[in-house]
């Protein structure tokens, strides 16, 4: 596909992509802050109310009446194991998705040791406390004890606690239980924790050949979006046996997305920027091209989304970022069928949004897929048809129209292939490669004249290098069409 080898929103350089993540780096400060914040409210409250809700007050008994009736009994329970109550409270709502976050396992490895710490915090207290009874006077002289033997004592002493031995021993073994549990949790959720704390996050299966790296847009505003999480939901849900990773730096650069992609071992790099209006997004592949192309045309384009239209660049994207990673892994059948249901499922409205440009380059991809130079089985008509709709979509796609060029050369129609290079050198008119294709098909439609002309272009503008290739590959062909020696022969010593 077209290659981005300039900044995605133009201009000279600009400092915007960093301070814009020392922003979005504060804003998930704010937020981790908050939903913690909430965690500690909901416990806080659920004890409250329960401790203030209950019928039994500080300093007084239950009378005989309140003991025989069951719901005071219950409340006098509840009064003794409200933290217990609230911190189940706090539990559920970290566990079961209530705290959203950008980070809700650290969410959730947090809450579970505060809760733990709070309830020791909050029980040990009740259950360390002496009857009164037993309470030395503050001038008497009393044994010194170790550490270890004071914290064993409310546990051990079966006398001199105000809490009943067995009450003591009951809360203890549920307070050590749930410290074992928060300790054991966190340590099973610690390299989930340390995958979203850290540069990068990956996701899906581990191990596998193919990766996909997004990283995070460039925003030229002050506004924030998470189409980087939706397109990389999207692709888990897609390719359950490929790598999603989520890389929270922005990349402003083709080279830099490319030294990401090889850094993290990708074959595949997503990177782009958004203002308030248009969303620039680029596929970068690594140390390979997917598409096939007849000749380099090295174009500077990249997708462009308008902001208003967000809600279909996620589908889009994400189908023909899967029909990619199908061809990647050999599976050119499948690339090519998915994405052909997804094109032709598409109705007038989804197309208006996608962008005609967009689409004439999806279907410029499956063009490819049908392709003689690609397909294991391919199909000559369906490729064109695939090059003819992404040319009507996009005249000026050159690569589209170099390829149905090429597909017009193989059949032998000249007549046709020739005007679409025509239109491909018109709009690339530094590109020699183009004027030396556009050379051959004069030299088989018997146009001489013309062929010496578009050489005398190439001779031009070719490097020393291009015109040696070029010189090897008209030998080939005079070698291979006797017919044509004479005339390649010429072009041959004008090039040199």
């Amino acid at each position: 596909m077209p290659r981005a080898s300039q900044k995605l929103n133009g201009g000279g350089m600009c400092n915007c992509g960093s301070t814009n993540y020392i922003k979005r780096v504060f804003r998930s400060g704010i937020i981790v802050l908050l939903q913690t914040a909430q965690l500690v409210v909901v416990f806080v409250v659920g004890w409250l109310y329960i401790i203030r809700g209950t019928t039994r007050k500080k300093g007084k008994t239950l009378t005989k009446e309140e003991v025989s009736n069951p719901l005071k009994k219950v409340s006098s329970l509840l009064g003794g194991i409200g933290e217990y109550v609230a911190a189940v409270l706090a539990y559920i709502v970290a566990l079961t998705g209530g705290a959203q976050t950008p980070y809700p396992q650290t969410i959730s490895v947090l809450t579970a040791l505060a809760t733990c710490l709070a309830l020791w915090f909050l029980r040990w207290p009740h259950i360390a406390k002496k009857a009164e009874l037993f309470v030395l006077p503050k001038n008497q002289n009393q044994p010194p004890v170790n550490v270890w033997s004071q914290w064993l004592a409310p546990f051990t002493a079966r006398t001199g606690y105000a809490m009943p031995h067995q009450r003591r021993r009951v809360e203890g073994g549920v307070l050590l239980a749930i410290s074992i549990a928060a300790v054991v949790f966190s340590g099973t959720k610690s390299p989930v924790v340390y995958n979203e704390l850290s540069w990068i996050r990956c996701s899906g299966a581990k191990g596998q050949p193919f990766k996909i790296l997004v990283a995070r847009f460039t925003l030229s505003a002050a506004e924030q979006t998470s189409l980087e999480s939706q397109l990389t939901s999207a692709l888990e849900r897609s390719l359950g046996d490929t790598t999603i990773c989520y890389y929270r730096k922005s990349a402003e650069f083709r080279d830099e997305a490319l030294q990401l992609g090889e850094k993290y071992e990708a074959a595949l790099v997503i990177w782009g920027s958004m203002d308030p209006k248009i969303l620039r997004i680029n596929i970068e592949p690594t140390g390979w091209d997917p598409l096939f192309q007849v000749v380099n045309i090295p174009e500077s384009e990249v997708m462009e989304f308008r902001a208003e239209s967000l809600d279909n660049v996620v589908p889009f994207l994400g189908q023909f970022i899967l029909s990619e990673i199908l061809y990647m892994r050999g599976e050119t059948n499948q690339a090519r069928l998915a994405l052909n249901e997804y094109l032709s499922g598409l109705d007038s409205q989804s197309k208006s949004t996608i962008n005609s440009e967009n689409l004439a380059e999806a279907y410029f991809f499956l063009g490819t897929l049908f392709d003689t130079g690609i397909s294991d089985s391919p199909d000559e008509k369906q490729a064109l048809n695939a090059y003819s709709t992404a040319i009507q979509l996009n005249p000026r796609l050159v690569s589209a129209l170099v390829n149905r060029g090429q597909v017009y050369f193989n059949r032998g129609e000249y007549d046709k292939a020739i005007p679409d290079l025509k239109a491909a050198v018109a709009l690339s008119p530094d590109n020699p490669e183009l004027y030396h294709f556009l050379g051959m098909l004069y030299l088989f439609d018997g146009q001489f004249q013309e062929a010496r002309q578009a050489y005398q272009t190439v001779q031009s503008r070719a490097s020393a290098d291009q015109r040696n290739q070029f010189i090897g590959e008209l030998g080939g062909l005079a070698d291979t069409y006797p017919s044509l020696k004479g005339q390649v022969d010429e072009i041959i010593l004008m090039l040199r």
